[in-house]
């Protein structure tokens, strides 16, 4: 007979990454079961000043010092509806393949829920399956990018308009750091600030490109003809077309991925899932804009 958790040794809740020499890596070694590589990911951002022990608070079940459950918690900045708040942002959630269904992540959940709820009035995460969530009174954030033809200024910024950002240079690496520390959210309705954990991790080791007259970070794809914007850190949030016109070769079309009310653009909201499974989930205070929002990329935890 297949034994629940409350009937054996177990303890669950909060730990203390400073307090517990070795949690770390027992942690980490848990999460590599269930998301390839991430702690090679998180030990190599370090240098660029990611700890993961220093952003995330563990919650934890645990079989004497063996974590065989684990939901972390951010603490993120966010701009909502016009306001900046605290927002807690789930993330990491995951049970031992040899220990699931047993109530272990019931567990876990119920203790990191309970920790934020005395917080913040808000708490959001990332889910590839809705319904594991919303018994926890998680939504489903209905989001959409956003799209529009391309048309080129005829006056166009004279010289180089970008340089590659090389994150092994010192100079580079402060002016990254400088700007999320001063950055101007991307949106009104929905947006980071002063944010830097969950951006190393999701974009440190992608392409970024700084437009120095612009004193803007910008962190785009071209696909095809197609100019995929995904962030833009910057203490002053240019215009979509200042944008543009910095990109060679010229794009025919645009996608931002994010929530555009501060480009100063006509765009047109096509309903849309961040790569097919990235589902945005929110618990207590959230706006209700319908789907015209989405959470930026170099956000999603």
């Amino acid at each position: 007979m297949r034994v629940g958790w409350s009937e054996m040794a177990h303890r669950f809740g909060r730990h203390n990454y400073a307090d517990e020499p070795g949690l770390l890596e027992r942690v980490f070694s848990l999460l590599d079961h269930a998301f390839r590589d991430l702690s090679a990911h998180a030990r190599a951002l370090e240098p660029l000043g990611l700890r993961w022990d220093k952003v995330s608070t563990p919650f934890l079940v645990t079989d004497g010092a063996r974590p065989l459950a684990h939901v972390g918690v951010l603490e993120v900045p966010m701009i909502l509806d016009g306001r900046e708040r605290l927002v807690g942002g789930l993330h990491a959630v995951c049970t031992h393949p040899d220990y699931r269904r047993r109530g272990l992540f019931r567990a876990a959940m119920g203790e990191a829920l309970a920790w934020c709820d005395e917080r913040y009035a808000t708490a959001l995460l990332i889910a590839e399956r809705s319904e594991l969530y919303e018994p926890f009174g998680f939504r489903l954030v209905r989001e959409s990018r956003f799209v529009a033809p391309v048309t080129r200024s005829e006056n166009t910024p004279d010289g180089p308009r970008l340089r590659q950002l090389d994150l092994g240079k010192p100079s580079d690496l402060r002016l990254l750091h400088r700007l999320l520390d001063q950055r101007a959210a991307v949106s009104r309705q929905l947006g980071v600030v002063r944010e830097h954990g969950v951006f190393l991790f999701t974009q440190a080791k992608e392409p970024m490109w700084y437009a120095e007259d612009l004193d803007a970070i910008l962190c785009f794809k071209i696909v095809g003809s197609t100019l995929r914007i995904q962030d833009v850190v910057a203490t002053r949030m240019p215009t979509l077309q200042a944008l543009i016109d910095r990109i060679d070769p010229s794009p025919t079309h645009v996608e931002v991925y994010f929530t555009p009310d501060r480009l100063e653009a006509s765009l047109t909201a096509e309903p849309h899932i961040v790569d097919g499974d990235s589902l945005l989930m929110a618990r207590g205070e959230f706006p209700d804009h319908g789907p015209d929002f989405m959470l930026p990329i170099t956000a999603r935890f």
